[in-house]
């Protein structure tokens, strides 16, 4: 991030700088450095009200959603998925969708097919109910209509919430073709957080 003066002919005003960060480890550094290149001011740097604060999860309820199958196609051995949030989200808040396809076997939890993974287009960016737009399995999508989930493959879609005042939670599911039942079976994975 780079700052400063928003007058340049008051290169010395305060400038506000707020940000929000997400650690992805157990430590965090932070660097402030002074740039005097711009206005040439020296070397003086003053720093008030600085602070750190944790932003809890947005409550479980608002990332949960349901997940029901459609369109059972047996010729083409496709499918498509609905996705509904449980409950809309507050004013100041945004969500994001995922979806890849994950290996047959072992744990349903980490995207890990390659080039298979859809993270957040603009199309689903629906304010609530979703059926992934152009989704066909890849990252690159096709299309306006409703995302196509294959016979005999493994998905995971995630939809994760966060506001100005509430940090990342998110909620996954799993879904497969059962071709005993003939039914997409579907489980929520871990508690989501």
């Amino acid at each position: 991030m780079r700052v400063q003066s928003s007058k340049p002919l008051r290169p010395c005003d305060w400038a506000l700088v707020s940000t929000n960060v997400t650690p992805t480890a157990s430590t965090l550094t932070i660097r402030i450095l002074l740039d005097e290149t711009p206005n040439g001011d020296g070397n003086d740097l003053v720093i008030d009200a600085f602070g750190l604060h944790a932003t809890p999860p947005l409550a479980p309820a608002f990332r949960d959603f349901t997940v029901q199958s459609m369109n059972m196609n047996a010729t083409l051995q496709t499918y498509n998925v609905l996705a509904t949030p449980e409950i809309a989200l507050p004013a100041g808040c945004s969500y994001f969708w995922d979806i890849c396809e994950i290996s047959c076997t072992g744990p349903c939890k980490d995207c890990n097919m390659g080039n298979c993974q859809a993270s957040n287009p603009s199309q689903w960016w629906t304010g609530g109910t979703t059926n992934f737009p152009g989704y066909n399995g890849t990252a690159t999508l096709v299309g306006t209509g409703p995302g196509v989930f294959e016979y005999g493959k493994r998905y995971l879609i995630k939809r994760a919430v966060f506001c100005d005042c509430n940090g990342w939670s998110e909620r996954l599911w799993c879904l497969e073709y059962d071709a005993s039942t003939r039914k997409v079976l579907m489980r929520r994975v871990g508690n989501g957080e």
